[in-house]
């Protein structure tokens, strides 16, 4: 077992999403390729249970950079009542 595949399993245990898919993929990669249906590319963007998935480099066949982070907060409806 690779120490990514152990940083992985981590993660995404730790913050307990993913619980269901983590036995399907065993990479970050492996994930975004199965939420995707394809292996993402440069320059793609995905959302996955909050976290935000940048594709900064990638060849045919794998993901060689992928920057995670928190993604932004659901925007708030404001009350338009008592507005002038």
């Amino acid at each position: 077992m690779s120490l990514t595949f152990l940083l992985f399993q981590l993660l995404f245990f730790a913050l307990d999403i993913f619980r269901d898919v983590t036995d399907l993929a065993e990479t970050i990669g492996g994930l975004l390729t199965r939420a995707a249906g394809r292996i993402p590319r440069a320059g793609d963007r995905y959302l996955l249970a909050g976290l935000e998935f940048d594709i900064v480099d990638a060849s045919p066949t794998k993901l060689t950079r992928v920057v995670v982070r928190r993604g932004a907060p659901a925007p708030v409806p404001l009350d338009r009542e008592g507005l002038p």
